[in-house]
């Protein structure tokens, strides 16, 4: 395996000379609202149940991961209508009766003011507590039920363990009015274990807080996934919206990180699974890995088709599409066939370094390094020109002008080598270009050896017919996979070895 010189940068194309070229194309190319009325909570309750599934948010915002909706899943539909009051099916398979307002449990008779609610005002309280999530309701029993120091002990019940009352209220215009236990529970139509649970469960603290993270650890886990660098997508760069982080990186990685930040500051972190919530759902994040293209028109033709809804157009685009694969395909096999010199050349995924197990690595902004590889026919040898972003990016420009340097390579191991087959997948920014024809006539006319005619011939869009090249970059992918990088000489060592 052989390297173009990485010290030299990578030249510009200038000059645009005739020169005797050939190019040879094979084809042409809402959270739900609450409602007061329990009649109208019914019918909210009714139309939730027939729906499906809700429409997708309205922005455009991509998550890394699809969203779920927990608002139509069955047991929330059921915790709905049990804090609603309505009837339902627990989990056991038995039936939940509906709630309703029992007749006055003290007929009135005890020494409270219960005969001074009307039945509207107990409907209008009845309604307005199973209006109420659970959160709202224990707020309800700690503003409506007071905790005292018992009042006497009678002299036949020295065992007595009771050492507090329970004074229970309901509003009113005019204020809090004193009622009894039987009315305060027949009005609501509740068991006294409830009220017993949350005395003793949730008292004073009523708010449940299970599940619920806090906007200030949300903020310092979102600051903590921002801090990694991110590293540019070698495909689709212009129109895919994702973004990358280093390969080094797992989620697991990224929280314990997070754990070991979250003490050093004396912070208590969140849980593994809140970090990969927010890393999934708030942003649009993957891991670079290097991974095969399926074709776009042939994904296109087949989700079509699954649907039976195949145009005419689309048809026959496909058939062409199809038509010149195979043409690729065989035109491909002739080349390999044959003893003419052929040279497959394909830009590398982007090499970025420091690569290394080392934590304050993985918060450093990478450095990219480019890397064109060839393949030559007559030797089997492989070629690669490697230069930094410091020197240059990764344009057609630049391509075609490493492109040349690989060419001085191979004229000098051939000089008498006349003419020569180029071969290369279809991108259009960076191959199929003005800028590529120019630059290959301006080194025709210029190379000081035999070689007099340059042909270039192109892959089907989405099927690449270089596997050569494919088979270059998965040794350079392995054999830097087990070293360390910490610049860009030690991407060239590696590709010298």
């Amino acid at each position: 395996m052989r390297c173009a010189d990485q010290d030299q940068k990578v030249p510009a194309v200038v000059d645009q000379p005739d020169a005797l070229y050939t190019a040879v194309p094979l084809h042409n190319a809402t959270k739900q609202k609450t409602a007061n009325d329990f009649d109208a909570i019914e019918q909210v309750e009714t139309i939730q149940e027939t729906e499906g599934q809700s429409n997708e948010d309205s922005t455009n915002s991509r998550s890394r991961k699809r969203k779920g909706n927990p608002d139509m899943w069955k047991q929330t539909i059921r915790k709905r209508k049990r804090q609603a009051g309505l009837e339902y099916v627990a989990t056991t398979g038995k039936k939940r009766c509906k709630r309703e307002i029992k007749r006055n449990g003290c007929n009135g008779t005890c020494k409270f003011k219960c005969r001074t609610f009307s039945d509207a005002e107990r409907k209008d309280i009845f309604h307005s507590f199973w209006s109420y999530n659970d959160s709202e309701k224990n707020a309800f029993y700690s503003s409506s039920i007071d905790k005292i120091q018992k009042g006497r002990t009678r002299t036949d019940s020295k065992s007595s363990r009771r050492k507090f009352s329970y004074v229970y209220h309901f509003p009113k215009s005019s204020g809090k009015v004193r009622v009894c236990k039987e009315f305060f529970l027949a009005t609501l139509d509740i068991s006294p274990r409830r009220i017993q649970w949350f005395l003793e469960k949730k008292f004073p603290s009523f708010e449940d807080k299970r599940g619920k993270v806090s906007d200030e650890a949300k903020v310092i886990i979102k600051d903590h996934i921002n801090s990694f660098p991110r590293v540019e997508s070698h495909y689709c760069r212009s129109s895919v919206k994702r973004q990358y982080l280093d390969p080094c990186l797992t989620i697991s990685k990224m929280y314990e990180l997070y754990e070991f930040q979250c003490n050093s500051k004396g912070i208590s972190p969140e849980k593994y699974h809140t970090y990969k919530n927010i890393f999934n759902f708030d942003f649009n994040l993957g891991f670079h890995f290097p991974k095969k293209d399926r074709c776009d028109m042939c994904e296109e033709y087949k989700a079509n088709d699954l649907i039976k809804q195949v145009s005419k157009e689309l048809k026959q685009k496909y058939e062409s599409h199809v038509l010149g694969k195979t043409q690729t395909k065989v035109e491909r096999g002739n080349d390999r066939k044959s003893e003419k010199p052929v040279l497959c050349f394909d830009m590398e995924n982007v090499l970025t370094c420091p690569r290394a197990n080392i934590s304050n690595f993985l918060y450093k902004r990478k450095f990219n390094v480019y890397n064109l590889t060839a393949h030559m026919s007559l030797n089997k040898t492989a070629y690669n020109a490697v230069w930094s972003e410091h020197q240059a990016g990764r344009g057609a420009n630049e391509i075609s002008s490493a492109l040349l340097k690989i060419l001085e390579k191979v004229v000098q191991d051939f000089p008498l080598l006349e003419n020569i087959t180029l071969w290369s997948d279809s991108c259009i920014p960076q191959n199929r270009n003005s800028i590529m024809v120019t630059a290959l006539k301006y080194f025709l006319q210029n190379n000081h050896y035999a070689l007099k005619t340059i042909e270039q011939k192109f892959c089907e869009p989405g099927h690449s017919s270089i596997q050569e090249v494919d088979s270059v970059h998965s040794q350079i992918e392995k054999a830097l996979s087990v070293s360390e990088i910490m610049s860009a000489s030690f991407i060239y060592n590696a590709l010298t070895k």
